[in-house]
């Protein structure tokens, strides 16, 4: 990836991005018209309206990223300044690091609801979670697709020159001091809660309780 995209300008970077949406959109889009219909359930052309919901947006978000495609790749000055634009937001770590850090979330959150599509005994929920998973792996695809694009978006050609020895040092204490903050938060809110690790004792232990599977 750094090979493939080294010497690229912003502009050609971002038309890479764009195209990369578009391709897993129309993806996503196939997946979601290729899931069977059950049988009383179509309401417009054999579709649920959650499915038709799920395809107008899909549809939507490919159809604005083919524009804007093509507006980057047709109009060349007018997609240098969106690009610049575009890095100039990037270069503020408050749109930056927040960016980055739901990228990740994105990542690990499609990743843990994947597998818990996998693991589902119930066939109801089973049956919900497999029809919203093309949904769940593209927004997984898009959010670990922005967190690869972003330092090449935010610097473009720079990215690849060497820093002295200050700035990487500057640089490196920075994230990692944010990335540490995120964490501490994220331990506070589970020490206060106890979410995850207090065990749930609710229908537990009463007469006429099933035994399922997943316990």
């Amino acid at each position: 990836m750094r090979d493939f995209l080294k010497g690229r300008g912003q502009r050609d970077i971002f038309i890479i991005y764009l195209m990369l949406l578009v391709a897993g959109a129309a993806i996503t889009l196939t997946a979601l018209l290729r899931i069977p219909t059950d049988s009383g359930s179509g309401w417009l052309l054999g579709f649920s309206r959650q499915r038709l919901a799920m395809i107008g947006g899909v549809f939507l978000a490919m159809a604005l990223s083919t524009l804007l495609l093509l507006l980057t790749w047709r109009r060349a000055a007018w997609g240098e300044q969106l690009s610049a634009k575009l890095a100039g937001l990037l270069d503020r770590n408050i749109f930056y690091i927040p960016l980055a850090i739901l990228s990740l979330a994105g990542v690990v959150t499609g990743a843990q609801l994947y597998h818990l599509t996998g693991i589902l005994v119930d066939p109801s929920l089973k049956a919900y979670f497999s029809r919203l998973l093309p949904i769940i792996v593209w927004g997984s695809t898009i959010s670990a697709q922005t967190l690869v694009f972003l330092p090449f978006l935010r610097y473009g050609k720079e990215i690849f020159k060497p820093y002295s020895r200050s700035d990487r040092t500057q640089s490196v204490v920075s994230v990692s001091a944010i990335v540490f903050g995120f964490f501490l938060l994220l331990w506070g809110c589970i020490a206060l809660s106890g979410l995850g690790i207090i065990p749930d004792a609710v229908g537990w232990d009463e007469p006429g309780v099933p035994v399922l599977p997943s316990r």
